[in-house]
């Protein structure tokens, strides 16, 4: 009887036992279900797929042609311009704009200023380029609030060229000479300044092919000149100064004598287009040569004893050239 507690008690202690170890392991599985599901899987990212070496597909290029040798006398690269400057080569300047009160001196025979469209400026007083020197040449500046725009510095220079410049705002005036032989001065425009282009005691020079306008007396002045050559300008509303009492767009004073004044285009200048003012006895334009210019809006003044040419026969033919009148413009005729 004893024995048979003994083994019932067995029995109940180890289905007991077993029983425990069922549930254990339950518990141990849900947690692991249970860690499982809250845990975070970084899938990680592949490596970048490498670029294939990029060829090049543009198609070569010609080479770039040599830069061409200087011209003769080309002083490239350019010169910074300065105030008082003295030039004696020939001289390229930078482009740009230059505050110079006291202008440029060029004292080299034979110099070319190529201002390489640079623009200099003053205030009111001095001289942009004062040319000292024979057969030099300006060209290509814009310059403007001078008293003189350009002159020659000294007397009896030869052979000077103004060319393709614009002058503006000149309290005197753009182009002054003054005791100048054999001068050019061609396709420059000029305006808003008191005289245009000043010649004195000029000789065998040519005025051609300026725009001249907004000038306060004259247009082209010329006081005892000597076979110069005015042809091919258009001037036009010279005599803006009502101070002037000879405001004109050319006006030749005093002894002038074997100068051509030729197709000039002269429109609404104040006295006279055209203006030959003499003083007696003996200081009177004459023997020049004035033809086949168009005057408008006002026409010529010639005194006294006029003794000039207003016609000239053409070439090949009998017909006489005169000069052309309209919009109430008046002036000598050839018949």
């Amino acid at each position: 009887m004893n024995i048979i507690k003994v083994i019932t008690f067995a029995a109940i202690l180890l289905f007991c036992l077993i029983t425990l170890n069922n549930l254990d392991s339950k518990t141990v599985n849900a947690r692991n279900r249970e860690t499982f599901s809250n845990r975070s899987i970084t899938i990680p990212t592949p490596p970048p797929v490498p670029t294939p070496p990029s060829s090049d597909l543009t198609p070569p290029q010609p080479p770039t042609p040599p830069t061409p040798p200087p011209k003769p006398g080309d002083t490239s690269p350019c010169t910074m311009p300065t105030d008082n400057m003295e030039v004696t080569t020939n001289t390229t300047l930078c482009e740009g704009e230059f505050y110079l009160p006291n202008g440029i001196i060029v004292h080299g025979n034979g110099v070319e200023i190529d201002c390489n469209n640079a623009r200099l400026y003053g205030d009111k007083t001095g001289t942009a380029f004062r040319v000292e020197a024979n057969n030099a040449t300006v060209k290509n500046c814009r310059i403007d609030t001078y008293r003189t725009g350009i002159s020659d510095g000294s007397s009896d220079d030869t052979g000077i060229t103004i060319n393709h410049n614009t002058l503006s705002n000149m309290s005197y005036a753009a182009v002054y000479f003054q005791k100048t032989t054999s001068a050019t001065v061609t396709n420059n425009h000029i305006s808003n300044s008191h005289i245009g282009v000043s010649l004195n005691h000029t000789s065998d020079s040519t005025i051609t092919n300026n725009m001249i306008d907004s000038i306060g007396i004259y247009g082209i002045s010329s006081y005892y000149g000597f076979n110069n050559v005015i042809s091919g300008n258009e001037i036009k509303n010279s005599g803006l100064n009502p101070a002037g009492d000879w405001r004109s767009g050319i006006a030749l004073h005093y002894v002038n004598t074997g100068n051509v004044v030729v197709g000039n285009r002269l429109y609404n200048n104040q006295i006279a287009n055209i203006y030959l003012r003499g003083r007696l006895p003996d200081e009177v334009p004459i023997g020049n040569l004035i033809y086949g210019n168009l005057l408008t809006g006002t026409g010529v003044i010639s005194y006294p004893n006029d003794r000039n040419t207003w016609c000239q026969k053409k070439t090949g033919s009998t017909e006489m050239i005169g000069n052309t009148y309209q919009d109430g413009a008046t002036g000598p005729s050839c018949f």
